[in-house]
Order: structure tokens, then C-alpha cells, then sequence
């Protein structure tokens, strides 16, 4: 029985449930409307606290973001593949990038890039895909830190 690459992406994706995307929509939706007091938050607790920002609430509600991410992404691809696709991406963006809001979605497109190029080569190699996406990223990893 031979699997081609589109079957497989499609039973990941079918993996998925209506109360992953409705939390993904919540997870989007309340860094969007919180992003100036989690950058404060994230880079100076004490000026935060200046203008009589509620600080230990926003970090509780930080906290509880990240939990759901990994605990959604655990679900789907493993814990090994989460902490590896929510460390590397990070790491290689803030290189070349300083704003904040520009290094997420740089590190989202990384991840994503990790995802279907590495998905891509473990289809065409033979090997399993997890470990495949957690070597490569690494490389490049260790890549961009020798060379910047």
C-alpha cells in the first residue's frame, strides 16, 4: 500500500477539531488586542507598572496562551516537534529581526517553512518526519548562528 504526501497532510490535518480552531481563533484574537501590554510585560514588568497596567493579570493570560499552544500542539504533532517548533523558529527569526510583532510572523513562516519543506524531504528520504523536522531545524539553527 503506497501513501503519497497529500494523504498524509490531509490525515494530519483531519486530526484537528472544531475546538482546536476556535481556540487558535481565541489564542490569535487575544494577542491581538493584547499586543502593546504583552510587549510591555515581556521586556519591562517594572515600566509596565507605570502607567497602572494590571501586570500580574496579562501574565497570567500570557501563561495560560502558551499552555493552550503547546497542549493543542502536543494533541498533533508530539512533544518533542512542539518544543523544537517553538524554540528553533524564535531563535533563528530574532537574527535578523528586532521588532517583535515582525519576529512572530517570522518565526510562524519559519515554522511553517520547517513544516513543509522538511515534511517534503522525510516523504522523498524515507524517514520519520518528526525527527526529520527537528534535525534540519537544528542545523539551520546552528547555521545561522555560525554565520551571524
Amino acid at each position: 500500500m503506497s501513501i503519497s504526501l497529500p494523504t498524509v497532510c490531509l490525515i494530519e490535518l483531519s486530526k484537528t477539531t472544531d475546538c482546536d480552531v476556535t481556540l487558535d481563533l481565541i489564542l490569535v484574537l487575544t494577542v491581538g488586542f493584547l499586543f502593546k501590554e504583552l510587549l510591555a510585560i515581556s521586556f519591562d514588568r517594572e515600566f509596565a507598572q507605570t502607567p497602572k497596567l494590571p501586570v500580574n493579570l496579562i501574565y497570567y493570560i500570557l501563561l495560560t496562551l502558551v499552555a493552550f499552544t503547546i497542549v493543542m500542539l502536543i494533541r498533533v504533532v508530539g512533544v518533542i516537534l512542539v518544543m523544537a517548533l517553538l524554540t528553533i523558529p524564535a531563535a533563528v527569526s530574532v537574527i535578523f529581526i528586532k521588532r517583535l510583532l515582525h519576529m512572530m510572523f517570522g518565526a510562524a513562516a519559519l515554522s511553517l517553512l520547517f513544516m513543509l519543506l522538511w515534511l517534503w524531504l522525510s516523504y522523498v528520504t524515507n524517514l520519520p518526519s518528526g525527527a526529520t523536522i527537528v534535525i534540519l531545524a537544528a542545523a539551520v539553527f546552528f547555521v545561522t548562528h555560525a554565520l551571524w
